[in-house]
């Protein structure tokens, strides 16, 4: 994205790149995940952090996911 704003004479911040990086991975995952829930998911990949959720929605949603770690609710 950032090569494509260059190359149009267009620049913005390292901030907002990021931003609009991880706001285009999270459009990718519209399918599966909300896009709220999506937002979390690009900001743990762009820190190569895992996103430790207890929403089943998520994990069942991305079951391959190496960054989502589900917490298991014990009945």
């Amino acid at each position: 994205m950032r090569r494509v704003l260059a190359r149009n004479g267009l620049a913005l911040p390292a901030d907002h790149a990021a931003r609009a990086r991880r706001a285009a991975s999270a459009w990718q995952l519209r399918h599966s995940l909300s896009f709220y829930d999506a937002l979390y998911l690009a900001l743990a990949e762009s820190l190569n952090s895992p996103l430790v959720t207890a929403d089943a929605r998520i994990a069942r949603a991305q079951p391959e996911h190496p960054l989502i770690l589900p917490i298991l609710h014990s009945k």
